[in-house]
């Protein structure tokens, strides 16, 4: 998958995930780890070593099922996004959402664009029938973008992270794909 999209001034271009994209990945996982709490570690919790990332690169450039995708503005990785699936049988056809984009580049419409081609890749499959998320229960701007991409709310999640010694309560999205 390779697609550019024109951004109110900018070309936002994403991709699949390549192994020399590691590093990459892994500065921008230490840079949004400062940059909210609507993900599930914090600052210095991520701990994936250059070869580890490679080896998950890897992993994800071989799966019928799963793709790992990364957005960048000119060199900059600005944006990542993620379906991961089981390879077992009664599991495969459903698959996890994981997405971030630099607090800098918020409300630009790079969360749209990765959540339209993240979706695009899912139906493109063959395999994917159903897409999951969990998102926090504040986090306001992305709720109203999953609800935005068809995303209905499934369930509640209470006390599913902690952090700065308060429960954190999450909701659990899904989309069907058919």
């Amino acid at each position: 998958m390779y697609r550019e999209v024109p951004l109110q001034n900018f070309i936002l271009t994403i991709r699949e995930a390549q192994i020399n994209d590691a590093q990459s990945m892994i500065d921008y996982m230490q840079i949004i780890s400062t940059e909210s709490n609507n993900i599930g570690f914090g600052m210095g919790e991520f701990q994936m070593t250059l070869e580890q990332e490679r080896e998950v690169i890897r992993k994800y450039s071989e799966s019928d099922n799963s793709v790992f995708l990364v957005g960048y503005i000119d060199e900059e990785l600005v944006s990542l996004g993620n379906l991961s699936s089981s390879a077992r049988p009664r599991m495969r056809h459903s698959a996890d959402l994981g997405m971030s984009v630099l607090k800098k580049y918020w409300r630009k419409g790079i969360g749209q664009a990765m959540m339209h081609a993240l979706i695009d890749w899912a139906k493109g499959s063959g395999i994917l029938r159903k897409i999951n998320l969990e998102v926090t229960t504040y986090n306001t701007g992305g709720i109203a973008l999953y609800k935005k991409m068809g995303f209905v709310t499934q369930g509640t999640i209470s006390r599913r992270m902690l952090i700065d010694g308060e429960f954190v309560t999450t909701y659990h999205m899904g989309l069907e794909l058919d």
